[in-house]
């Protein structure tokens, strides 16, 4: 129905139309089979209700149905078949553990990685701190150096 909002009284109708379209064909549908003294209803017997319905337009489209359906059920079928194969089963088995190792495998590499990230990182501001330590004595050499000319430059001036 698009954006278009419904009333609980308008859904309510809607049900109970549907219910007792159902119901109609079926009833019919259950006469029909009786009458060919059948004892199961087909998927015939209700497009042979439809038909004394004059409702025949409908039968394309619930064909296309019926075949959607039991591609649905075939489905469904292979599987449960597949889960009740042990062969199969103990090859989910295998491949699920395999991929249980490849991920432990690639958790235990990401965390070595990881690990030795951490230490380049530590060894690199380790190597920082020593540079840095080292450049204030280079500094502080230049700087004692610097002084002592210009104590000499003071010494000549005296003389």
């Amino acid at each position: 129905m698009g954006d278009v909002k419904q009333s609980s009284e308008y859904q309510d109708l809607v049900l109970q139309l549907c219910r007792e379209y159902i119901t109609i064909i079926s009833d019919m549908a259950n006469t029909i089979c009786l009458k060919e003294g059948k004892k199961t209803i087909a998927p015939d017997f209700i497009y042979k209700a439809l038909t004394q319905f004059n409702l025949e337009e409908q039968i394309p489209e619930l064909k296309k149905s019926q075949i959607e359906i039991q591609e649905q059920i075939q489905e469904q079928k292979k599987k449960k078949e597949m889960f009740r194969d042990e062969q199969f089963m103990n090859q989910c088995s295998y491949e699920q553990t395999e991929l249980y190792k490849k991920l432990s495998m690639d958790y235990t590499e990401d965390a070595k990685e990881d690990n030795q990230t951490q230490e380049e990182k530590e060894e690199k501001q380790l190597q920082n701190l020593v540079n840095n330590t080292e450049a204030p004595s280079v500094k502080q050499k230049n700087v004692f150096q610097q002084q002592d000319s210009e104590e000499e430059d003071f010494e000549c001036e005296d003389d």
